[in-house]
């Protein structure tokens, strides 16, 4: 399934926090990008930054749709138009089982739960080939995840990948299952 060497990052949620949402840190604690959230909006509205502070994605809830769906957009360019959209991603499917189907500039992405309803893994594919593993743990106050990702996968697609991994987060809690529910 995956070639033998992996990449272990760590994303931890910051559930009493009032501006920063997550820490994303390599398999020693380091970290290397935070992620902000704007209070008082409609749906979601998340930022991911680098460790120096240097905007990366933004995180956008779509709240005109039927299926959950979230814009992914460069933050380097101000607006959040298509323009800047960089992947737009889509629960599809029954709506516990977390599937997400992701439509990008790089590619096409899907994150689907490994077991049932109560099982906490995840694989996300790119163009039908597994690149990643997610584990969600359940600590007592936040929730934690694993990401393992091939080491096949390029050091700049990274970032991206791991802000899909917070956009699966962002499903869950819409949907009851995550600890900001």
């Amino acid at each position: 399934m995956f070639s033998i060497g992996m990449r272990r990052f760590q994303i931890e949620e910051h559930p009493t926090s009032l501006d920063q949402k997550f820490t994303l840190m390599d398999e020693d604690d380091n970290c290397l990008y935070t992620v902000k959230s704007t209070f008082f909006v409609l749906g979601d509205k998340l930022t991911v930054m680098d460790s120096h502070g240097t905007e990366l994605y933004k995180i956008r809830q779509q709240l005109k749709h039927i299926h959950l769906t979230f814009n992914i957009y460069n933050a380097g360019i101000n607006d959040d138009n298509e323009e800047s959209k960089l992947a737009t991603v889509k629960q599809v499917g029954f709506p516990l089982k977390h599937t997400l189907e992701i439509h990008s500039v790089y590619g096409d992405y899907l994150m689907k739960r490994d077991g049932g309803m109560t099982c906490s893994e995840y694989t996300l594919s790119k163009d039908g080939v597994p690149i990643a593993q997610v584990k969600r743990k359940f600590p007592a106050f936040a929730e934690r995840y694993t990401v393992d990702i091939d080491e096949q996968i390029h050091e700049s697609d990274i970032p991206f990948i791991l802000t899909l991994v917070i956009t699966l987060w962002c499903a869950q809690r819409y949907r009851g299952q995550g600890s900001g529910s």
